[in-house]
């Protein structure tokens, strides 16, 4: 064979190309992306509340006094995606309101927000809901000895003491004044002391009679004007209840003393704005109702859904993260502002 160095070269040659074409090293990997990227935000809340039950269980939701807390419960609701119930007697049965507690509780409901008719006569209802495992804030009037979590509503005493100094700086210090109120309620009771101990700072002014109106605004009437007659003498009226304002007006009214009684009220709707409005009634003390019903399914939400972060374990702590009683302030209408009270305006 002439030449064989040239023939091994050619062959060694060739096998390094067989090599090489087979065993290429590994493509040198894309420059990575430097731009930093933007953390994956964590989903929005799905629907949590759309399959759970909360049971508002007012009392004489028959009043237009109502109104604004069902707005409120309504509203808050639609914003969580929550399920509500707003119920409770027309009147202010106090039994019919028990069994209504107990029919709510059978619903195994996520919260439940109760205005207890009678403080003593709904803790035991109240109490069973809650040992059930159901939290319960209790809205507008309280049941303090029970073991609700939270009370929402009115500083009932001094917002009392306000209606009192009303209507002693009306009669300027002086003269003879009746209270119209519900006998037994707790936050009425409250609201009369008040009234009571602020009167007291006046010696020219007397209660000369209390009568109970059983927050209905006929019955309202009817008593108011009794009391009228019997004292001839009364320079003004206060009413410590949604009902007694529009009744003690329309007494007063009845009996041809509009502007000589000077009346003091609770509460809000827009037959009373329209007594306010001409004059017939001096002024009124509002509740902030609507602010009660959503603060109340709120707080409610975020307890069922572990909103609250203050411990990792609340329950087994016994230590419910919601503050014994929220004080949600009063508003005092008169004829300068009672077209901002108007609904709609």
């Amino acid at each position: 064979m002439k030449h064989p160095g040239l023939w091994i070269g050619l062959l060694l040659a060739a096998i390094c190309l067989v090599l090489l074409g087979g065993c290429q090293a590994p493509q040198t990997p894309p420059p990575a992306d430097t731009e930093a990227k933007a953390p994956v935000a964590p989903p929005a809340p799905g629907p949590a509340g759309s399959d759970q039950l909360y049971i508002f269980i007012g009392v004489s939701i028959g009043v237009p006094y109502w109104v604004d807390a069902k707005s409120g419960l309504e509203e808050r609701a639609r914003e969580l995606g929550a399920k509500t119930q707003f119920t409770g007697p027309v009147d202010s049965n106090i039994q019919g309101q028990a069994r209504q507690l107990d029919a709510a509780i059978a619903q195994k409901p996520a919260g439940i927000m109760i205005a207890p008719a009678n403080a003593d006569a709904l803790q035991p209802g109240i109490d069973r809901a809650v040992e059930a495992g159901i939290p319960v804030i209790t809205i507008d009037t309280d049941s303090p000895k029970s073991k609700r979590y939270c009370y929402i509503g009115t500083e009932n005493y001094q917002a009392g003491l306000v209606v009192g100094k009303t209507i002693a700086e009306a009669l300027g210090g002086k003269g003879k004044i009746g209270i119209s109120n519900l006998a037994g309620q707790w936050n009425l009771k409250e609201r009369e002391r008040g009234v009571l101990d602020a009167v007291k700072a006046y010696p020219g002014m007397k209660i000369v009679q209390v009568v109970d109106d059983r927050a209905d605004p006929q019955i309202a009437v009817t008593r108011n004007r009794e009391m009228l007659t019997r004292n001839a003498d009364l320079s003004g009226i206060v009413g410590l209840n949604a009902a007694s304002g529009p009744g003690i007006a329309q007494a007063v009214t009845e009996m041809s003393k509009k502007g000589k009684i000077k009346i003091v009220c609770f509460d809000r709707d827009e037959h009373m704005l329209t007594y306010i409005e001409d004059g017939t009634i001096h002024a009124s003390i509002a509740q902030k109702t609507h602010l009660m019903s959503s603060l109340g399914l709120q707080l409610l939400y975020d307890l069922r859904n572990d909103r609250i972060k203050h411990l990792s374990d609340w329950r087994a702590a016994d230590a419910p993260p919601l503050p014994r009683s929220i004080d949600t302030g009063i508003m005092v209408i008169t004829k300068e502002n009672v077209g901002q009270f108007k609904h709609g305006q």
